[in-house]
């Protein structure tokens, strides 16, 4: 009789856990899936034959056979070709070179390189971080500065980047660059040495968009769950339990407790009664088994206290109220075409016990805009 309701309970439990899952699956998919242009450098080699012109030398691509005699010299060139490729965020390493573009969400956490502003600085905002809308001003470290022009400065540099060990503080990071390119000074190209300390204002993090900035270049120094956003989210993974859940937990075990010792009071009652009863077709059995075989007896026979049912019920409930959130007009904005998601069902309830709103942005109540 039991089994049944809680084999229901939690199969149906088992159920909703599984579709939020594959929600967040589908979301992080989807940001995985997002599309970021990478800087692939490829090297080429040639061969040139300059010949006599009055020779008689037959060309075949790149090599050259002589018919007859005659002066022929091999010329070798090498060349870079820089390329910008679209790849996928889930396809981005660690020393990638990355550009991204004015409204452009950062795909890692980058090394500013080079910037279109003059003043060697880039904008971005990171309310996805930290929930504050105003820009912060990112800089190129002064070791970089003039060395990445072009694609093909970019190629030409070489170096290492030491960095700290991924942590989830957003406001702090240390770091240090050492970087050999070529400055250019007037019609000469000068080779130069430089290193500089990184700090937090080198840094563009995951899930920051960039602003005010027609486009920059950063190579990626943390990726996946490295980024400060992913060791944010692993350090306060915690399951979200609303209050009504925990309300109703209470209630449960209270009525369990209630059950135990309501049979512990029937078992004592029913032992005390046997004594005094003597009648001849009742077990006279007042051993430790016989009493334990009774207690689990009054159990089975109360445990329709115990509402079961009322967890099954709770989670149809959430589910109804997550679909019709996200039917729901009223909170649908046109302007982005956007309609409200219940990204979790778990905690639905709680929106309507919020009794005060704190914000210190006018135009979060007034425009309802973050």
């Amino acid at each position: 009789v039991t089994l049944l309701p809680l084999s229901l309970f939690v199969a149906i439990a088992m159920a909703h856990e599984a579709y939020d899952d594959f929600c967040r699956y589908r979301m992080d998919k989807v940001e995985n899936e997002r599309k970021c242009e990478v800087l692939r450098v490829y090297r080429t080699r040639s061969t040139i034959c300059a010949t006599d012109p009055f020779s008689d030398i037959e060309f075949t691509g790149d090599d050259c056979t002589e018919k007859a005699n005659g002066p022929s010299v091999n010329i070798s060139s090498s060349t870079v070709a820089c390329v910008w490729q679209e790849v996928r965020w889930r396809q981005v390493a660690v020393g990638d070179i990355v550009r991204i573009r004015q409204d452009d969400w950062i795909p890692a956490d980058l090394l500013l390189l080079q910037s279109s502003h003059a003043d060697h600085a880039c904008f971005v905002e990171t309310a996805a971080l930290d929930g504050e809308t105003n820009l912060k001003e990112m800089r190129v470290p002064e070791a970089l500065h003039g060395l990445a022009h072009t694609p093909e400065h970019i190629a030409e540099l070489s170096g290492y980047v030491q960095a700290e060990d991924p942590n989830d503080d957003l406001y702090e990071f240390n770091g240090l660059v050492a970087s050999t390119g070529k400055q250019a000074d007037g019609d000469v190209h000068l080779s130069l040495l430089s290193r500089a300390p990184l700090d937090i204002r080198n840094l563009l993090l995951r899930g920051s968009i960039l602003r005010n900035t027609a486009s920059i270049c950063g190579m990626v120094v943390y990726t996946g769950e490295s980024t400060k956003i992913r060791q944010n989210a692993l350090k306060h993974a915690r399951t979200k339990a609303p209050m009504l859940q925990r309300q109703v937990n209470r209630a449960v075990i209270s009525v369990f407790v209630l059950l135990i010792v309501l049979a512990s009071v029937m078992t004592a009652m029913q032992s005390t009664w046997l004594k005094d009863t003597h009648a001849d077709y009742l077990p006279h059995d007042y051993s430790a088994a016989s009493a334990v075989s009774v207690f689990f007896s009054f159990i089975v026979l109360f445990n329709t206290i115990i509402p079961i049912s009322l967890y099954v019920v709770l989670e149809m409930v959430k589910v109804i109220q997550a679909y019709l959130i996200g039917q729901d007009r009223e909170m649908y904005d046109p302007a982005s075409d956007t309609p409200a998601e219940a990204r979790t069902s778990a905690i639905n309830e709680d929106l309507g016990q919020v009794r005060y709103v704190f914000t210190d942005k006018t135009g979060t109540l007034t425009e309802n805009i973050m």
